[in-house]
Order: structure tokens, then sequence, then C-alpha cells
């Protein structure tokens, strides 16, 4: 079985472990595990390096099995949690087997984002709420604004959205765009999120060369610049 960078940043996220921490339990340096959580597609390390990363994992109640069909599954066993949190049949880490929905919002952050590690945080919650209902997604943080995509089917979307729009961290929810789509745009990730700096806003949008004002983007052009920040991340990962 080969694990996955993406599988690992997902089990470790479902576990409730911070990085720092895991690497402590698992006995590796923190470097490592960001390195190895960064890969796109199997990760390179020593078999007893993986085989003790599984173990502190399964001690949670989290446990990364090969899938009948191939591909990964990400299970968490631990009281009231559904069978399998994620499915990567074939490699796509989201199988879908009916339409999809899309859903796109952007709000205000309550603190600037500059204190405490709230990407991260909500990054976190994110991976572990996606993997267990299917939901893929982007998430786009700069000038204290947020502005996200969800996408899976139409009531697991809702139900997800809903969780966000009762989160305290944040205020002035305005949905873009809440339809059915022809496809994922986001099949890869369970939540690709960046911190946008403003030379790569001006890059990706005229409108948002004076700083990040999701107001200026229509539902196409919040969708386009979505995309291309997670093509960003995509290569980011892919170069580290």
């Amino acid at each position: 079985m080969l694990l996955t960078g993406e599988v690992l940043r997902a089990a470790r996220a479902m576990a409730r472990l911070e990085q720092a921490e895991f690497a402590e339990l698992a006995g590796v340096s923190l470097e490592t595990v960001k390195r190895l959580e960064r890969v796109r597609g199997p990760i390179r390390a020593k078999p007893r390096t993986v085989e003790v990363m599984l173990g502190r994992l399964a001690e949670r109640n989290i446990t990364v099995e090969a899938h009948p069909e191939g591909g990964l599954a990400l299970v968490w066993r631990g009281p009231g949690a559904p069978a399998a949190a994620m499915r990567r049949p074939k490699g796509a880490p989201i199988e879908d087997l009916g339409p999809v929905h899309r859903l796109i919002y952007h709000s205000r952050a309550v603190a600037p984002l500059s204190v405490g590690d709230q990407l991260e945080d909500i990054l976190r919650a994110a991976v572990t709420r996606n993997a267990e209902f299917g939901v893929s997604g982007c998430l786009l943080a700069a000038n204290d604004r947020f502005m996200q995509a969800l996408e899976g089917d139409r009531g697991s979307v809702m139900l997800i959205y809903g969780l966000i729009a009762s989160d305290p961290r944040h205020r002035d929810l305005v949905v873009v765009e809440n339809r059915a789509a022809d496809r994922r745009r986001f099949a890869d990730w369970l939540m690709s999120a960046r911190r946008a700096t403003a030379a790569e806003l001006a890059r990706a949008d005229p409108t948002q060369a004076d700083g990040f004002d999701p107001e200026r983007l229509s539902p196409a052009g919040a969708l386009s610049l979505l995309s291309w920040f997670s093509d960003l991340e995509r290569r980011a990962l892919a170069e580290a």
C-alpha cells in the first residue's frame, strides 16, 4: 500500500493532531511531517517510518486501508464514526455517485488573519468534515477576507455550509454561487487552502490588483480566481 501525502494530511487532521505533536509521537522531525504532507501522490519514506506513523494514527482510531477497487480508504473507527470517511478509488480523492452541486461564498474575518493559526485551524476542520461527507473545495484568504468553494452532493454541501455559517470567526457571509455544476473543479482536494499575496492576486485577476475585493467578482470570476490559486498550490506542492 502506497501512502499518499493527501491521505496522510487528512488522517492527521481527523486524529486532531497538530503537525508538531504528530512528529513527536512518530519520532520524526517536524520538517519530515511537513515535507511528506506536501507531497501529491505516494510519499517516499522508510517503511519503518510509515509503519510508526500509521500506528500512531491507529491508536486514535484512524486507519488507512487499501480499497478493493484500487486506491486508499481513510477509515475512522471511533464512536459514532462513519464506516469510511474518505475513499480514493483509482487515485481520485472523491467519487461522484450523483449530480455535483457547487456553493461559493465570501466573508470577513472577525479577527485579523495575522493573529494565531486561523487558516491552519480552518483547514484542519474542513479536511475532517469534507472527508466524512465526500466534499471537495478551495479556500482563499487575504486582506482579512475569505472566499471558499464547496463541491459535492447538494445535501452535503448545504450541511457543511450551515456549519461554516455558524462559525464565529467570520461574519458578513455572501453566497456568490449556489447551483448544480457539470463537474468538480477541485476534485483533487479535500480542501485546498492558500493565503494569497498582493502580487499573486494581481496576477490572477486584474480586478484584484488593489487588494482582495470579492464583491468585484462575478460567479464565473470567483470560480476562476479560486481555480487559479488551486492550480498555484498544486504546482507548489509538485515542486516541493
